[in-house]
């Protein structure tokens, strides 16, 4: 069931971005990427793969790239984000650990992205777009924080037997 609330929630979350987001030439805000962030630090291991897959394969259908790359790439992050916030770093999900957290996962999604996706032309996406495309992830990190904490309080909780 929390599966399928996550799903819809990211579908949202999606339509937001290219709906509103895109026309107002604020294509490089990635709601999605925020979302397995705030998911990295707040949930538990199994959620947050999850919603990193969910959000991975919606940003795959809708872009203009290899399939699978941004799957893979969310995957990656998640995983590297999770390691370091459990193994690393003290897990007390302050809003310091959340802005660092972001702006370590954007700049991580990009370079991945690129990787994968053998983009030539390094020099401009490492330069203004990646601090653009970072400062505006950071700008959008705390009303995605608030629509997660919405989210998580639709979802019933599961007792075990």
């Amino acid at each position: 069931m929390k599966y399928i609330i996550w799903s819809i929630a990211a579908v949202v979350l999606l339509a937001l971005q290219t709906g509103v987001l895109l026309p107002l030439h604020l294509i490089w805000v990635n709601l999605s990427l925020i979302l397995v962030v705030v998911a990295t630090l707040t949930t538990d291991f199994d959620t947050g793969l999850g919603i990193a897959a969910i959000s991975g394969v919606l940003l795959d259908l809708i872009s203009g790239s290899r399939d699978g790359t941004i799957t893979l790439s969310m995957l990656v992050i998640f995983l590297l984000l999770y390691w370091i916030l459990h193994s690393v770093v003290s897990r007390e999900p302050n809003q310091l650990t959340l802005l660092v957290s972001v702006a370590g996962a954007t700049c991580a999604y990009f370079l991945l992205y690129l990787v994968f996706n053998r983009v030539s032309g390094l020099e401009y996406f490492l330069g203004a777009q990646m601090l653009l495309t970072i400062i505006l992830n950071v700008v959008f990190t705390y009303p995605v924080l608030q629509y997660y904490l919405m989210i998580e309080k639709l979802i019933p909780n599961e007792k075990s037997v």
